[in-house]
């Protein structure tokens, strides 16, 4: 999977003009975002979650996944957590 995603995004890349295109990684922070999108850095500090540190520490989850019903649960249980620390409780 990886490969095939190395690849698409190489098509990506080749295929578009390079003022169209943004190459981003997430820990690049607010700078060449908003450059890139023509918009004002926010005074909030870029959001930092999910580092490795993070993955090893939480115990939230630990264990098996019994069918598809305790998969989702689980991936919305997630995606809560994750935005909550990104972007606080009010997100």
């Amino acid at each position: 999977m990886t490969a095939y995603f190395e690849r698409r995004n190489a098509e990506v890349i080749a295929a578009l003009p390079s003022e169209r295109l943004l190459v981003y990684r997430p820990g690049d922070g607010w700078e060449p975002l908003c450059g890139f999108l023509g918009v004002a850095v926010p005074v909030e500090r870029y959001p930092r979650v999910n580092t490795t540190e993070e993955w090893a520490t939480d115990s939230t989850f630990e264990g098996e996944v019994s069918g598809p019903e305790a998969a989702e649960e689980r991936g919305r249980t997630f995606l809560a957590m994750m935005r909550e620390r990104a972007f606080g409780s009010a997100a």
